[in-house]
Protein backbone atom coordinates (compact mmCIF):
# COMPACT_ATOMS: atom_id res chain seq x y z
CA UNK A 1 0.00 0.00 0.00
CA UNK A 2 0.77 3.89 0.22
CA UNK A 3 0.13 6.85 1.57
CA UNK A 4 -0.08 10.46 -0.16
CA UNK A 5 0.08 13.54 0.77
CA UNK A 6 -1.29 17.35 -1.01
CA UNK A 7 -0.09 20.27 -0.04
CA UNK A 8 -1.24 23.56 -1.01
CA UNK A 9 1.08 26.94 -0.95
CA UNK A 10 0.73 28.91 2.00
CA UNK A 11 -0.94 32.55 2.28
CA UNK A 12 1.62 35.05 2.14
CA UNK A 13 1.60 35.14 6.10
CA UNK A 14 2.72 32.02 5.85
CA UNK A 15 6.04 31.30 4.31
CA UNK A 16 7.86 28.39 4.70
CA UNK A 17 11.47 28.31 2.81
CA UNK A 18 11.52 28.35 -1.12
CA UNK A 19 11.68 25.30 -2.33
CA UNK A 20 13.50 25.55 -5.50
CA UNK A 21 17.04 27.46 -4.01
CA UNK A 22 16.98 26.47 -0.66
CA UNK A 23 16.40 22.83 -0.55
CA UNK A 24 13.36 22.67 2.07
CA UNK A 25 10.96 21.28 4.51
CA UNK A 26 8.02 20.84 4.65
CA UNK A 27 6.56 22.34 8.02
CA UNK A 28 2.71 22.17 7.58
CA UNK A 29 1.71 19.38 10.28
CA UNK A 30 -0.48 16.71 7.69
CA UNK A 31 -1.54 16.15 11.46
CA UNK A 32 -3.15 19.65 12.47
CA UNK A 33 -3.18 21.43 9.23
CA UNK A 34 -1.23 23.65 11.13
CA UNK A 35 2.48 25.62 10.13
CA UNK A 36 5.09 24.56 12.73
CA UNK A 37 8.03 26.54 13.24
CA UNK A 38 11.41 26.68 10.96
CA UNK A 39 13.99 24.08 12.73
CA UNK A 40 16.89 22.25 11.69
CA UNK A 41 16.88 18.70 10.40
CA UNK A 42 19.03 16.94 7.77
CA UNK A 43 18.11 15.03 4.86
CA UNK A 44 15.69 12.32 5.79
CA UNK A 45 12.43 11.36 6.12
CA UNK A 46 10.40 11.72 9.18
CA UNK A 47 7.15 9.78 9.57
CA UNK A 48 4.38 9.76 12.36
CA UNK A 49 3.17 5.94 13.47
CA UNK A 50 0.28 4.46 15.01
CA UNK A 51 0.94 0.83 15.31
CA UNK A 52 1.28 -0.48 11.92
CA UNK A 53 -0.07 2.59 10.20
CA UNK A 54 2.26 6.03 9.15
CA UNK A 55 -0.15 8.49 9.58
CA UNK A 56 1.88 11.84 8.82
CA UNK A 57 5.62 11.95 6.43
CA UNK A 58 7.55 14.61 6.47
CA UNK A 59 10.31 15.06 3.58
CA UNK A 60 13.47 16.87 5.02
CA UNK A 61 16.11 18.12 2.54
CA UNK A 62 19.08 20.97 3.47
CA UNK A 63 21.12 22.79 0.54
CA UNK A 64 23.82 20.12 -0.58
CA UNK A 65 26.91 22.33 1.61
CA UNK A 66 24.50 21.13 4.77
CA UNK A 67 24.08 17.53 3.97
CA UNK A 68 25.54 15.26 6.66
CA UNK A 69 24.64 12.09 9.14
CA UNK A 70 20.71 11.95 9.48
CA UNK A 71 20.38 13.23 13.35
CA UNK A 72 16.74 13.06 15.11
CA UNK A 73 16.78 16.36 15.19
CA UNK A 74 14.99 19.52 16.47
CA UNK A 75 12.23 18.94 13.76
CA UNK A 76 11.63 14.94 15.15
CA UNK A 77 11.84 16.31 18.78
CA UNK A 78 8.94 19.25 18.32
CA UNK A 79 6.92 16.65 16.46
CA UNK A 80 7.22 14.13 19.31
CA UNK A 81 6.66 16.67 22.13
CA UNK A 82 3.94 18.17 19.97
CA UNK A 83 1.84 14.68 19.32
CA UNK A 84 3.19 12.63 22.17
CA UNK A 85 0.88 9.61 21.50
CA UNK A 86 1.88 9.28 18.23
CA UNK A 87 5.83 7.13 17.60
CA UNK A 88 8.04 9.51 15.40
CA UNK A 89 10.89 8.07 13.63
CA UNK A 90 13.27 9.62 11.15
CA UNK A 91 13.96 7.45 7.76
CA UNK A 92 17.63 8.40 6.02
CA UNK A 93 19.84 8.95 4.74
CA UNK A 94 17.79 9.23 1.65
CA UNK A 95 20.15 9.54 -1.30
CA UNK A 96 18.12 12.80 -2.24
CA UNK A 97 18.68 13.84 -6.05
CA UNK A 98 16.64 16.45 -7.95
CA UNK A 99 15.16 16.84 -11.54
CA UNK A 100 13.22 18.75 -13.34
CA UNK A 101 10.93 17.44 -15.92
CA UNK A 102 7.64 17.66 -17.49
CA UNK A 103 7.75 21.43 -17.22
CA UNK A 104 5.83 21.77 -20.33
CA UNK A 105 2.86 20.63 -18.34
CA UNK A 106 3.34 22.43 -15.50
CA UNK A 107 4.57 19.82 -13.05
CA UNK A 108 8.11 20.24 -12.29
CA UNK A 109 9.53 16.72 -10.06
CA UNK A 110 11.45 18.75 -7.20
CA UNK A 111 12.91 16.04 -5.09
CA UNK A 112 12.90 12.34 -4.74
CA UNK A 113 14.00 9.81 -2.61
CA UNK A 114 13.41 6.64 -1.44
CA UNK A 115 14.43 4.43 1.90
CA UNK A 116 13.74 1.31 3.35
CA UNK A 117 10.49 0.88 5.51
CA UNK A 118 10.64 -2.75 7.02
CA UNK A 119 11.23 -5.13 3.77
CA UNK A 120 10.01 -2.09 1.29
CA UNK A 121 11.29 0.60 -0.29
CA UNK A 122 9.17 4.06 0.16
CA UNK A 123 9.43 6.01 -3.05
CA UNK A 124 9.06 9.45 -2.00
CA UNK A 125 8.35 12.09 -4.75
CA UNK A 126 7.70 16.11 -4.55
CA UNK A 127 6.26 17.74 -6.77
CA UNK A 128 5.12 21.28 -8.30
CA UNK A 129 2.34 21.63 -10.49
CA UNK A 130 0.18 25.01 -11.49
CA UNK A 131 1.51 26.18 -8.28
CA UNK A 132 0.58 23.56 -5.72
CA UNK A 133 3.10 21.12 -4.23
CA UNK A 134 2.33 17.35 -3.57
CA UNK A 135 4.19 14.74 -1.86
CA UNK A 136 3.19 11.86 -3.17
CA UNK A 137 4.66 8.53 -1.60
CA UNK A 138 4.82 5.32 -2.78
CA UNK A 139 5.75 1.70 -1.89
CA UNK A 140 8.30 -0.05 -4.54
CA UNK A 141 8.35 -3.70 -4.39
CA UNK A 142 11.64 -5.32 -6.10
CA UNK A 143 11.95 -2.45 -8.12
CA UNK A 144 8.40 -2.24 -9.18
CA UNK A 145 5.72 0.27 -8.30
CA UNK A 146 3.24 -1.74 -5.57
CA UNK A 147 0.72 0.74 -5.28
CA UNK A 148 0.51 4.81 -5.37
CA UNK A 149 -2.42 7.12 -4.81
CA UNK A 150 -4.11 10.61 -4.16
CA UNK A 151 -5.60 11.77 -1.76
CA UNK A 152 -5.57 12.16 2.18
CA UNK A 153 -6.01 8.31 3.00
CA UNK A 154 -3.92 6.61 5.38
CA UNK A 155 -3.21 2.72 4.25
CA UNK A 156 -1.66 0.05 6.26
CA UNK A 157 1.90 -0.64 5.40
CA UNK A 158 1.43 -4.34 5.89
CA UNK A 159 2.28 -7.08 3.34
Amino acid sequence: MALDFRFSRPDDHEQIQDVFDDGFVFSRSQLTGEWIPEVEAANGLLVALEGDLIVAALVITLPDAQRGPVPPGALMEYMAAEHPKRTWAMLGPLGIRRSYRGQGLGLRIITQATARFAEYDLHVSVTESHGESYTDMAMVEDGHLRQNSRGFTVYRFAG
